[in-house]
Formats: structure tokens, C-alpha cells, sequence
């Protein structure tokens, strides 16, 4: 061992300055190089998602704030939602909302920023509704099992009197993109019992809740309700 090392001892001393410095530089490359893929393996690769159901032009708008911090993405299946790494996610949140993006896609309470001036009850009614399902889906989307959330609530045409007939209250539809994690019972019952408390006159067992696969993961026995609120999840999707 103590010959190896005067070997290299020799060898280095017989080396001409520019060379000693070149090796140095290729050495402390190497190290750093090393560095930044044990931290780079070792971070958070967990894609959560940045924006969903914007249209084409949000879409790219987003990208290029993306890219110009150069933060990586990915699309959904859909090909409507952007994922990014979830420790870049509450950065780039802030960024978008100083840009006043997405302009279009789910929105929540900022939809009231807007001036509402003249507009119908029906409308304001409407614009409610919208706002509580985007805010519902923001926050499901925050779930750790969870890629993205959307969230239908279907309420009777005349919903001033809470009717004793199920089908006649309102309801609420959740579908989840899981992105091939497993969503556990008690996560099924904290999604039906968000809604239910953020939703007037919905009771939790009028909560369905269906993933990506098509599975419908919230309980049927809970009430006679959960089927048809179901049954409505494609209808809900298609009126928006």
C-alpha cells in the first residue's frame, strides 16, 4: 500500500502544472457529478398536479412559464392537466396566480374576482356552484394518493326546501385519477365526508366517488343514493 502511494506520489509530482490543474478539475467534476444524482435520486419524484382542464392556449401559456424556471412536467392521459414535481408545486402556484393563469379549466372563489356587476341570480347561483367544485377539487387534489380530482354536485331545480325523497336533494360525483396508487377506505370516506360538509343539503352517502379504472370506490350499502348519484357522474360531466 505505502508503494502505491509513492507511486502516485512520483507520478504526480512528474505531471506539468496545466496537467495537475486539468485533473484537479476532471476530479472535482466527478465528485460533484456524484453529488447531484445522490440528491437528485434521493429527492421527491412525486408528480402532482400543477393545472387541469385548461384549454390548448392555457395550456401552452403554463408551459412556458414552466420551462422559462425551468421546472420539468409531464401531461395527464387526458392530455388537459400538467404535473409537476410536488416540491415545485406551491412555487409555481404562486406564479401562475401572479400571471392570472390558467384563464380557463376548473376555478375556485377567484371566479368572484371578476366584476359581477348586473348578472342574474341564476348566474350567481351558477358561478357558486363552480367555485365550490373547483375549490373541492384543489383540495382532494392535495391528497397523497391522488393525481387530479374533478367534482360534479347535481342540485335540484328547486332547492329552496330540502325534500325527504334522496333523489330529490342535491348530490355530489367525485372522479379521481389515482395514477395507479390505491385509494383506502378511509380516504373514500374523508373525499364523501369533505364534500358533504362543503355542500348544502348533500349527505355523505349521496357522495359517489370513482377512479380512473372506472371503479366505483365509495360504498353502495351505505344507502340506496350512492348508485344513482353514480349513474349521474357521466350526465354531470357532460353538462360542463
Amino acid at each position: 500500500m505505502k508503494e502505491r502511494f509513492e507511486k502516485l506520489t512520483e507520478l504526480w509530482e512528474k505531471l506539468t502544472p496545466s496537467r495537475k490543474l486539468g485533473l484537479g478539475v476532471a476530479v472535482l467534476g466527478i465528485i460533484g457529478l456524484s453529488i447531484g444524482i445522490l440528491t437528485w435520486s434521493g429527492g421527491s419524484t412525486d408528480m402532482r398536479v400543477l393545472v387541469s382542464g385548461a384549454d390548448a392556449k392555457d395550456l401552452g401559456e403554463v408551459v412556458d412559464v414552466l420551462k422559462s424556471n425551468q421546472v420539468p412536467f409531464e401531461y395527464s392521459e387526458s392530455g388537459d392537466t400538467i404535473l409537476v414535481p410536488e416540491d415545485k408545486r406551491p412555487a409555481m402556484r404562486m406564479e401562475l396566480a401572479m400571471k392570472g393563469l390558467p384563464k380557463s379549466g376548473d376555478v375556485g372563489f377567484e371566479i368572484f374576482d371578476e366584476g359581477n356587476f348586473g348578472i342574474s341570480d341564476f348566474v350567481q347561483r351558477t358561478n357558486h356552484t363552480r367555485a365550490i367544485q373547483g375549490e373541492l377539487a384543489r383540495t382532494i387534489t392535495m391528497m397523497d394518493a391522488i393525481r387530479s380530482a374533478k367534482v360534479f354536485v347535481v342540485k335540484p331545480e328547486n332547492n329552496l326546501l330540502l325534500s325527504e325523497d334522496p333523489n330529490d336533494r342535491p348530490s355530489a360525483s367525485v372522479y379521481v385519477d389515482t395514477g395507479g396508487n390505491t385509494l383506502d377506505k378511509p380516504n373514500v370516506n374523508a373525499i364523501q365526508f369533505l364534500v358533504a360538509r362543503a355542500v348544502k343539503g348533500v349527505n355523505k352517502s349521496n357522495v359517489a366517488v370513482m377512479d380512473n379504472q372506472g371503479n366505483l370506490l365509495s360504498d353502495e350499502s351505505e344507502s340506496d343514493g350512492v348508485a344513482g348519484v353514480a349513474g349521474q357522474m357521466m350526465k354531470a360531466y357532460q353538462a360542463q
